[in-house]
């Protein structure tokens, strides 16, 4: 499964963006600067401006009182008030008042009141809007009275007040091209670099190497440094993302297109949490329903708890390898092989699986041991094979020379008889082990499968197939083949009897031939019981049988797996539990030339006596051999082994034919043949063996094979067949 990086969770603004930020800031800061510079500039103006009204009233009150001093010691009454009006001239006087102590405290006073015009009563002075000053009047060093000039703060004020709105809008004026000019500053040295910076940050943390990035501007400083830095390190990202990119291209087609069924399991719950189309698959479910699934859905051969108790073992470990098996959705099942990980993440872990169908693979290996066990029970009955041709050529050998002596009808040429027969039946047993350890087939001739399937019909219709009805169905014409009839007709017996014990109720036996191209196929069909699938694997193992004691030996089907093979065919098994069994044996057809003929031996003895060397180191069958030549009016020369019979040849030996047996100790029959080719390449030899499948090269006119055991006729028929092919 492919990785993911964790998405950036999405920031919500937080308020208004930095510029608006910047240019508050700015106008705050000025206004502040400016607004506090004209604060103190208004504070100290008005002290100022106190300081000098003050300096004013005082003068005023001197002014008043050096020019009262005369007029007030006259009482000059008209003087007094023509000096008191020209001192309301100024406007910022608000009162002038004169007390005047030697006229009994006599006020005269003069006051401008709120329309500007002249009273004579002095007005209330206002508190806090005034500023007065006294000073007495002296003449001749005599105190006379003294003076009050009132003047209001008023117009002062006004003046302030109108000088501070002017100032006021130059403040704003100052204020405004300060914060323009402040903003482009920042908007150069800060403002852009971080606009830029921004930029080509969100680019590189949107993952896509393709996106625009900005070149950035002629920074300066710090952030020409910090750009400089976020452009290498964004093509650093760029490469590193292009490289996971093609990672995790690579593993999600590895993962989707994979020869393995990938899952992904949750391993609290055995939950399905992604998985690949050969996972699918290999189960047969669409995605959809698979996606539903989880692993005791599908796990067949353990229960829940036991899958359970593996998940948890295999997340202590980390890993295990081990088999299982799966149920399909049509219900069949799996082998396969699992790779399962427990692989941690930040939020726990997942448990990873890779699943390996191995149910081709198991059943190639069963057939392969099969096969191991089908060859060394082979070498075994080939063994006992050779043991039992000897023991039986030198019996019927002997008892086909002294029978026909006897006289006829006595006691001792039934007995002899009998032996022939016994020996006779003793060299089908053979046979048939020969053919089980998969020999080749003893008299190859063209055979009619279908009149092989019609004789083995006849034998068995009135008894075994009584119960059961029978159909053949049988192609008209159908190619021959070239085997060994009686191989063949015991393995078509065989299946004929197993099908019939399978349908012990009675049911349908089919047996049916058709063509296949160059193949010729028959079968063999039931509709008995049918077999468990574990049944069938083991089917055609030696000795494996599902029969009662004494009911069968479990070869049959290996026997006929075995004569398949030697015929160069194939075997194989259809069956399901309560549908019944089928078996279909395939054929290579023959071709159009003639098989050889068997020559026909007349009577024996009736040939030409002829001098023959047997080379053999069993010594029942040299001398049965012998007795059996001498019958025949043949002069045989024994040896025990290859060396001793090409001493005598060697030695000036000639004989008309060899009598060579293949297994022998020592050099041996095929090194010995190979010399006597090489030294008398004329000299006709008859070679001797219970395996057909041991002899080296094809019969022509120098070589004969005699298959063992074989009886007086026998071994007249194959010297008349040597003396036929060399002359």
């Amino acid at each position: 499964m492919v990785s993911q990086r964790n998405p950036v969770p999405p920031v919500a603004p937080s308020g208004p963006p930095l510029r608006v930020r910047f240019a508050v800031i700015l106008v705050a800061i000025a206004t502040l600067l400016l607004g506090g510079a004209t604060l103190v500039t208004h504070h100290l103006e008005t002290r100022s401006a106190e300081a000098a009204l003050l300096r004013e009233v005082d003068q005023m009150a001197d002014q008043l009182a050096a020019s009262l001093a005369l007029p007030v010691w006259y009482l000059d009454e008209d003087q007094i008030q023509d000096i008191l009006e020209r001192a309301l001239v100024n406007r910022q006087i608000r009162e002038v008042a004169v007390e005047i102590r030697a006229a009994g405290n006599a006020l005269r006073a003069r006051s401008r009141g709120e329309d500007g015009r002249l009273r004579p009563v002095p007005a209330e002075a206002e508190p806090g809007t005034d500023v007065a000053a006294a000073r007495p009047i002296f003449h001749d060093g005599h105190l006379l009275g003294q003076v009050r000039a009132t003047f209001s703060r008023r117009p002062m004020e006004a003046a302030l007040h109108a000088r501070i709105w002017r100032e006021a809008g130059l403040i704003l004026l100052l204020d405004l091209l300060l914060v323009a000019g402040l903003r482009l500053l920042l908007w150069r040295t800060v403002l852009r670099p971080l606009e830029e910076i921004r930029r080509l940050a969100r680019a590189v943390a949107s993952g896509d190497p393709g996106a625009p990035v900005p070149a950035g501007g002629p920074f300066r400083g710090e952030f020409a440094e910090v750009h400089q830095d976020l452009f290498r390190a964004w093509d650093l990202l760029k490469e590193r993302y292009r490289s996971l990119g093609e990672s995790e291209a690579r593993y999600r087609a590895f993962f989707e297109h994979g020869p393995d069924g990938i899952v992904v399991l949750d391993p609290a719950s055995g939950r399905i949490l992604a998985f690949n189309d050969q996972a699918c698959r290999q189960l047969g479910y669409d995605r959809e329903t698979f996606a539903g699934l989880t692993l005791m859905d599908v796990e067949a051969a353990e229960g829940p708890e036991e899958s359970r108790a593996r998940i948890r073992r295999i997340m202590e470990a980390g890993h295990e390898d081990f088999e299982a098996r799966h149920r399909t959705r049509e219900g069949r099942l799996r082998d396969v092989h699992v790779t399962a990980q427990y692989i941690r993440t930040e939020g726990g872990g997942i448990y990873h699986c890779v699943w390996r169908d191995v149910t081709e693979r198991k059943a190639l290996q069963d057939r392969l041991t099969q096969a191991q066990k089908m060859e060394g029970l082979g070498r075994l009955a080939g063994g006992v094979a050779h043991d039992m041709n000897n023991v039986l050529a030198a019996i019927q050998g002997l008892a086909s020379v002294h029978g026909p002596a006897q006289p006829e009808g006595s006691a001792a040429a039934r007995a002899f008889a009998t032996i022939v027969k016994a020996c006779e039946r003793g060299g089908k047993t053979v046979r048939s082990l020969l053919a089980f350890a998969r020999k080749q087939p003893e008299e190859v001739r063209e055979a009619d499968l279908n009149a092989l399937l019609q004789e083995t019909v006849q034998l068995l219709e009135r008894t075994t197939l009584a119960a059961v009805r029978l159909r053949l169905d049988l192609v008209p014409g159908a190619a021959p083949i070239h085997g060994d009839v009686n191989a063949l007709s015991l393995m078509l017996m065989n299946l004929c009897v197993n099908a019939v014990d399978a349908m012990p109720g009675g049911g349908d036996l089919v047996l049916a031939t058709r063509l296949d191209g160059a193949w010729v196929e028959v079968r063999v069909a039931d509709s008995g019981m049918g077999m468990a699938p574990e049944v069938l694997a083991r089917a055609c193992e030696p000795f494996f049988t599902t029969k009662p004691p004494g009911k069968g030996t479990g070869l049959g089907l290996s026997m006929a797996f075995s004569t398949m093979k030697a015929h160069g065919g194939s075997l194989e098994i259809l069956s399901e539990p309560g549908r019944g069994t089928e078996v279909r044996l395939r054929f290579p057809a023959a071709g159009s030339e003639a098989s050889p003929q068997p020559v026909d031996p007349g009577l024996p003895g009736s040939g030409t006596p002829l001098r023959v060397l047997v080379a053999d180191d069993d010594p029942l069958i040299r001398e049965a051999t012998a007795g059996m030549l001498v019958a025949l009016g043949h002069a045989p020369t024994l040896t025990a082994s290859g060396e001793e019979a090409l001493d005598h040849l060697e030695a000036g030996l000639a004989p008309d034919a060899l009598v060579l047996d293949l297994n022998m100790p020592g050099l041996g029959g095929s090194a010995t043949l190979a010399r006597v080719r090489q030294r008398w390449p004329d000299l006709p030899v008859l070679l001797a063996s219970g395996s057909l499948d041991t002899f080296p090269g094809e019969p022509g006119p120098r070589l004969v094979h005699l298959p063992k055991p074989f009886g007086l006729r026998d071994l007249d028929q194959k010297l008349r067949q040597l003396q036929a092919s060399g002359s």
